[in-house]
């Protein structure tokens, strides 16, 4: 009965383990009447040996009609072994002819082909990138996500504690040509991954075009467009706004497009998430060198005054003032430059690099000088007003100015130094205002602004 019942031989195994499992149990039930009976009394002993007895002519019977004759049983465990070794065979099939599949695959893809619709089409996207980036470099387009309130820091593409939006980019302008080349890329993945017929190939075919496109715009940009790039400073940072761009939309495709389902099996890159780290240090490094530039022009133009000693002589006079009005105008043109490009934020910050070179130049040279003319107190103390009101229309978050420029505070200082008495200076530092400076740099300037004397040594004796 067991072996028709079975459906293959490892149930039927399955099914004589249940029945011996289940004859050991009634042998130990019977054990137990045995050890029942030893204890009681003769007659009950009789009648329990003659139950007993009948029972065990029943499970002799039963076990024999329940195992196989020794030769079904050979029989069984050669079926048995013939089973799990068909599984086996079956198993590295199924193995083999998945790694063929995988290879037909590969080889269907990548295998050398003539001149096809996907060359066409590829050839077609490349030249129509590449005479789109060649075109002038200077218009340009606002993009990016507002912040929403004073919590809002969108200076880089980032995830915003402020609005607790997940990635954005910040409000910025980007050329018309890098807005218009991402629009190719799109466009281009858009119909590959829209298709169903022959989906691999097409979506492979638009991922690597994407990938020459990119290198393209890295490659064509700043080799074309590279004198307007360093000397424009609008220009400079539309640059680097649009490298950054591209390296947020690169993380954005997999969000719009699922170019990471492609996967590597095909020996080919299947995203361009590699190519994000190049764009954002291309942004970081050009930017730089850009605003480097800017600050040795700007210092270079202090450097003409030849020092800032005997301002006020007529002489020397008409030469500082100009050189200090073209500062003033140099830094107001940048403002204006970069305003309408970069983030709020980011611009404040270059803003503040740039003037905070030009007081550390400032602070050098003046207090370089060991004697000043009352006059020349009076003229220096009118040029550095002049043009700290400068950077304060520029830098509009007054109340965060220090935070932009940090010697701001002690080229303020210095500037109400020339106007003011020693006991004031002196009471600045005694209620400890004057932490920017050092007890040498305060006993110097004391000692240049004012006169020898008892007076000067006292109040000099107490600065320590």
């Amino acid at each position: 009965q067991l072996v028709r019942e079975a459906t293959s031989p490892g149930s039927l195994l399955a099914s004589l383990d249940a029945h011996i499992d289940q004859i050991k149990r009634e042998m130990q039930e019977y054990k137990g009447r045995e050890t029942e009976l030893s204890t009681s009394s003769a007659v009950d002993q009789a009648d329990a040996l003659s139950t007993l007895k009948q029972h065990l002519s029943v499970l002799e019977k039963s076990v024999s009609k329940l195992l196989p004759a020794p030769e079904d049983l050979k029989q069984l465990c050669e079926l048995s072994a013939q089973y799990q070794e068909s599984e086996r065979l079956m198993l590295e099939q199924k193995a083999k002819v998945y790694g063929l599949e995988q290879q037909v695959k590969k080889e269907n893809i990548l295998q050398p082909r003539d001149f096809d619709e996907w060359d066409i089409q590829r050839a077609e996207a490349l030249q129509e990138a590449r005479d789109l980036l060649k075109t002038e470099y200077h218009s340009s387009v606002a993009v990016g996500t507002p912040s929403e309130d004073s919590g809002c820091q969108h200076t880089f593409p980032k995830f915003c504690q402020g609005c607790l939006k997940p990635f954005v980019f910040p409000p910025s302008h980007i050329t018309t040509i890098t807005q218009n080349f991402i629009k190719i890329i799109q466009r281009l993945l858009a119909s590959a991954f829209s298709k169903q017929e022959e989906e691999i190939r097409a979506r492979m075919e638009a991922v690597q075009t994407a990938r020459m496109m990119l290198e393209l715009w890295n490659s064509v940009v700043g080799r074309v467009h590279a004198k307007v790039i360093k000397q424009v400073p609008r220009v400079a940072a539309l640059y680097r706004n649009d490298a950054l761009y591209i390296a947020y939309n690169i993380e954005m495709f997999p969000f719009q497009f699922p170019v990471q389902e492609i996967g590597t099996g095909h020996g080919l890159r299947s995203t361009m998430i590699d190519m994000v780290p190049m764009f954002q240090a291309l942004a970081v490094e050009s930017f730089d060198e850009n605003v480097n530039s800017q600050i040795s022009q700007v210092v270079d133009m202090l450097s003409r005054v030849r020092g800032l000693h005997n301002t006020h002589l007529p002489e020397h006079q008409s030469t500082v003032e100009n050189v200090f009005a073209q500062v003033k105008h140099s830094i107001a043109q940048l403002g204006k430059s970069w305003r309408e490009v970069l983030p709020e934020q980011f611009l404040m910050e270059t803003l503040g690099r740039v003037v905070d070179a030009v007081f550390v130049y400032l602070i050098d040279q003046v207090q370089a000088l060991d004697d000043f003319a009352v006059e020349e107190t009076e003229q220096l103390s009118r040029l550095f007003k002049n043009l700290q009101q400068g950077v304060e229309e520029e830098i509009r978050d007054v109340a965060h100015i220090d935070d932009y420029i940090p010697h701001w505070r002690k080229f303020a200082i210095i500037t109400n130094f020339f106007n003011m008495s020693m006991v004031g200076i002196v009471e600045m530092w005694e209620n400890q205002e004057l932490g920017q400076f050092t007890a040498n740099e305060i006993h110097k300037w004391i000692t240049a602004l004012f006169s020898d004397s008892a007076f000067r040594q006292k109040n000099l004796s107490k600065i320590k």
